[in-house]
Formats: structure tokens, sequence, C-alpha cells
């Protein structure tokens, strides 16, 4: 009936969680007083310790058509062996201003036997609460009658870092534009070798309507723009890619509507990102004491391993400092460095 895909997240109820920013219970607190405990995204109400796991699957959307539904959120599928869990909480992407008891909200229950749509207990300002008696596939959707007008919807930009092309000095970042109800976490598992740039992220579009990213440092932009759609997984796709030399670490974004109004702007700092990364690369390396005991056929050895890394990860300002401290102690001469310098593929020569 659905698609079996996703990575299972796991969490076992009895540490401490947030319920609202700022309060913390533990699971036994939360169990006596009936509190929600979130699981990323996902609040649930458990009547004993329990074990919850949950993954996202893909929405069979031919199914909720025949019933004039629309998926509104991931379609999760939960089990808890212990049978324990009788509320859940869903995340919704309603903005704020709209008054959520007009939303036509519902959730979808997904058995092998069928689709039921289950009534909101309550709806919250970010979740829509039901009660359930057994575990399969759920997800939010809306009735058909809101696509009947543009859709505006609490939404979120997120942004993810390559690493340097070793060979044309140049960076990708993948731009994406999604429903705020879409775990993060969920989608940085599908932007492999590519770091989480953080920024002030929530932002409201229209469904169906399309946008435009500007980046004045970029080295190029594609698409030229993209029509914002409803994008609950399993896979999430860039919807920008922008192109970046290596010495843009500080970049303005600015994302227009069609009428080429400014719907966010932002000015973009990816030295910490890029920071971050070079000491990941640092802690691969063996302390100088422990380089003295080895052989040279050791270090040679050594060096062949992680030359592909250190191409790929270190930038120029990075690789100037090397040649720097290399001159300082006396391991390289001053024409040795100078040329080093001047060598379009330095990178490459210096191991």
């Amino acid at each position: 009936m659905f698609f079996q895909t996703g990575l299972w997240s796991r969490r076992i109820l009895h540490q401490k969680y947030q319920q609202n920013p700022g309060t913390f219970h533990s699971g036994s607190d939360a169990l006596a007083l009936g509190l929600p405990l979130f699981f990323h995204w996902i609040g649930v109400v458990v009547s004993k310790e329990a074990e919850l796991q949950y993954r996202i699957i893909q929405w069979d959307e031919a199914l909720l058509e025949s019933s004039s539904r629309t998926p509104a959120g991931p379609l999760y599928d939960i089990e808890c062996p212990e049978k324990a869990l009788f509320e859940l909480h869903l995340p919704h992407c309603e903005p704020e201003h709209v008054d959520v008891s007009e939303s036509r909200l519902s959730v979808a229950h997904i058995t092998d036997s069928g689709v039921t749509f289950i009534e909101p207990q309550q709806v919250t300002k970010s979740h829509v609460v039901i009660r359930v008696s057994s575990l399969s596939g759920f997800g939010l959707v809306w009735h058909f009658l809101v696509w009947l007008y543009q859709k505006f919807i609490s939404s979120q930009i997120l942004l993810f870092l390559s690493a340097q092309n070793p060979k044309t000095k140049r960076r990708k970042l993948n731009v994406l534009l999604l429903p705020i109800n879409v775990s993060v976490d969920e989608v940085g598992h599908k932007q492999p070798n590519m770091r989480n740039v953080q920024v002030p992220a929530n932002c409201n579009f229209t469904v169906k309507q399309k946008y435009s990213l500007e980046c004045s440092k970029a080295f190029k932009v594609q698409p030229k723009e993209a029509e914002f759609f409803l994008n609950y997984g399993p896979n999430y796709h860039p919807t920008f890619e922008v192109r970046l030399t290596a010495e843009n670490e500080l970049i303005n974004i600015t994302i227009r509507d069609k009428d080429q109004t400014q719907v966010w702007l932002h000015e973009v700092d990816l030295s910490d990102v890029i920071a971050e990364e070079l000491r990941q690369s640092s802690e691969t390396l063996p302390s100088s004491r422990s380089l003295l005991f080895e052989s040279d056929e050791t270090l040679k050895r050594w060096l062949s391993s992680v030359r592909p890394d250190f191409i790929q990860r270190v930038s120029e300002p990075v690789l100037n400092q090397v040649l720097d401290r290399l001159l300082a102690c006396g391991v390289l001469t001053m024409a040795e460095s100078e040329s080093l310098r001047s060598r379009g593929r330095w990178t490459e020569l210096l191991i």
C-alpha cells in the first residue's frame, strides 16, 4: 500500500525530552503528567516506558486522490513493540496567522487493508494531535478544497555546502526550499559529503509559485527559477545550485517571487563550516612525535593514503599557511616555496 523506503530512527522513551522551548521533563515525569515526548518533530504520549522507531516512507498519491486528499506532511511508518503509544502529535506547516481550525487538516492512517482518515483531536500552532490504537503509516493530509486557491505555507530554506573541488577550486552550495515540517536531519541524510550551513531558515512560500535566487558572488546559479512544491521525501533534491569560488566565504543570498518581490535575504557566513571541515581533516593527521619513529617507507605510504583527502579538502588560504610553516621550519627553501605558489596545481605537488 506504500513504498518501504527510508532509514529507521529509534528512541527509547525514558530519557529527557523537551516539551516546549526551555521546558524539559524526564520520561517518568511525562508519563505521570500525560505530556508529549518529542522525538525529532514527532510528539508522542505513551502509557509506559517503551521503545519507539519510525521512518519516512513514500506517499502513494493515487490512493489519496481517490479520496480527494493531498499530502500535508511526511508519511511516517511508526512502530512501538510495547504497544504503549496512544497519542500522536504530527507537525503541520500552516502559517502562524492562519486559523488552524479552518485548515481542513486530517491524518491518513495507511495499512495493508487500505486508508482511513482520522479527524484531529486538537490542532496547535505547530502540531495536529490524534488518538491512536494501532500503528502503521500516519501522515497529514489536506482536503482538495484547499487547492481551489493558492496555498501559502510555513516553509524553510536549507543550505548544504560541498567540499572544494581540487581541480576547479570551486564549491557547490545546494539550496532547498521545503515545507517547515520536513526534518533537517532527514534532508541531511540525502546530501552526502555536504555540510549543513545553519541560517535563519523560516520563510513563507506559496505552493506552485515560481521563485528565483540571486547571489552576487556566485560563479553560477541554476536553474534561473524553480517552482515551490510540497516535497515530503523520501528524496530531497536541491531547488537551486550555487557555484562559488574558493575565496567566497561571505555571500548574500536573495530569494524573490514571480513578481520580483524579495521573500528572503541573508548574509551567509561559510567560514565556520569551512573551518570545521579543516579541523576534521587535521584530526586524521598523526602527531609530529609519532612521525619521528616511522621509517621513510611507512611515511610514504601514509602520505599516499591521505593525499586524495588533502587535495579535496584543503583551501588555498590554508595551503598558504602550510607553506609558510614549512618555510619557517626549514623544510622548504624560499625558492621552493615561491615555485610551489606560482604553479597552478601546487596542492598536488606539495605531497
